[in-house]
């Protein structure tokens, strides 16, 4: 029995081990995963901030050439009609413009929720992981005395 004892133990051992280390090669995987995302939503980020400030450079300037415009109107009462056209166009535009950047903000609010989400999803498994690698360095360490006191 001392020797069936032995083999178990020695048995118990080898699978703790190999379970050890599929843990940290998960550990791994999932550290490995969370960087990838962080680095695709950072990209994400830093371009929806370019598109937003492009934009709000866009809708100032397309405030700015409306107020030219209207100043224009003032001055020139023949070319009324003209300027009139056009400020509708610009204001049409800076409409569109700014439901554009309306729109990106909530994209750019989606996208932060989702990478806190991730976050708290990657910051659970990486708990659970060091959870379950600190068990089984547990189990390992007794089993271990357990082979070193056979």
């Amino acid at each position: 029995t001392r020797q069936t004892d032995t083999q178990t133990h020695q048995q118990q051992h080898q699978q703790l081990s190999e379970q050890l280390e599929q843990t940290m090669k998960r550990y791994s995987e999932i550290s490995q995963r969370k960087e990838q995302l962080d680095e695709e939503v950072d990209v994400a980020s830093k371009a929806i901030d370019e598109l937003t400030e492009r934009l709000e450079q866009e809708k100032e300037q397309y405030a700015i050439e409306l107020k030219h415009l209207r100043d224009a109107l003032d001055d020139k009462g023949t070319q009324v009609k003209h300027h009139s056209s056009e400020s509708a166009r610009l204001r049409k535009e800076l409409t569109a413009s700014t439901t554009e950047v309306d729109h990106l903000r909530q994209v750019r609010a989606e996208l932060e929720s989702k990478l806190e989400k991730l976050t708290a999803s990657h910051s659970e498994q990486f708990e659970r992981a060091v959870k379950d690698r600190n068990e089984i360095a547990q189990e390992h360490a007794e089993v271990t005395e357990l082979n070193e006191d056979l």
